[in-house]
């Protein structure tokens, strides 16, 4: 991923997360990046923009969550190889 990504994904992911567990509230929340989205669909990952982005949207089934870089459950809670 490039420099700029990572660096977004760090700020927009707590940021999302802050604001799902405040109080609802009518505040608007404004993503920029520097390309632009062809479309929200899942299967369609084809540049980093697109990954970035359906990022803040989806979550996966698995994660890398350790130093050690290990899977770990997300959404799922079992997975056989």
């Amino acid at each position: 991923m490039k420099r700029t990504t990572k660096r977004i994904l760090k700020t927009a992911v707590p940021a999302a997360l802050a604001l799902s567990l405040a109080p609802a509230a009518a505040e608007t929340f404004r993503y920029a990046h520097v390309g632009d989205v062809n479309t929200l669909d899942p299967y369609q990952f084809d540049e980093t923009v697109q990954l970035g982005f359906l990022g803040n949207i989806y979550e996966s089934l698995v994660g890398r969550g350790t130093p050690a870089m290990q899977l770990e459950p997300a959404l799922a809670t079992s997975w056989e190889l």
